[in-house]
């Protein structure tokens, strides 16, 4: 049977500090998600939403709010890359749904491509959440088995990331952020 490397507490209280910081701001990623797609149907050039500008300003505000609070979390060291990698697109995302909203208060009309974009941040949040949280199954979070549970319930980490004796947990955290950095980048 194998194990991960290390069974570390600094892992396990990690993985549920930012569980939680997730679980605050899915929602409000899921909803700003649905509006911007709903707005990215209509042609090249928008008329002024406010609505969807709206969502952004609070979408924006909750990114801001969130990556200060990724901020003060202490990720193990093996973690440390994904979770700044968190922390940057936070920021990113932040950033692109500023500018959305400025152009609207400008009077400009908003385009879809300031739309396009803010859409790709948003989901880049999503897949830098999910290489540090796997990162820290990495670091130790779940013993391997078919029993396993993380701290939120879901089923144990992906066979393909189950530490064997022959694997270091850190070897396997840099891959998981290099995969989830790579397939967000474009």
């Amino acid at each position: 049977m194998s194990r991960h490397a290390l069974d570390d507490p600094a892992s396990v209280e990690y993985a549920a500090a930012l569980d939680g910081l997730w679980a605050e701001w899915d929602g409000t990623l899921r909803e700003c998600e649905r509006v911007l797609e709903a707005v990215a149907d209509v042609p090249a050039r928008m008329p002024r939403f406010r609505d969807p500008i709206e969502t952004c300003r609070a979408t924006q505000y909750r990114a801001h709010v969130t990556s200060e609070r990724a901020l003060g979390l202490m990720p193990p060291l093996v973690v440390f890359e994904a979770h700044r990698y968190l922390v940057e697109t936070l920021g990113y995302c932040r950033d692109a749904l500023g500018a959305l909203a400025a152009a609207d208060e400008a009077g400009d009309e908003l385009d879809a491509d300031g739309v396009h974009q803010a859409l790709q941040a948003l989901r880049a949040t999503r897949e830098a959440y999910n290489a540090a949280h796997y990162a820290s199954y990495a670091a130790g979070v779940l013993a391997a088995g078919s029993d396993s549970q993380d701290p939120v319930g879901n089923a144990g980490p992906p066979a393909w990331l189950v530490v064997t004796s022959a694997v270091s947990a850190a070897t396997v955290a840099v891959g998981c952020a290099v995969v989830f950095m790579l397939l967000t980048q474009s």
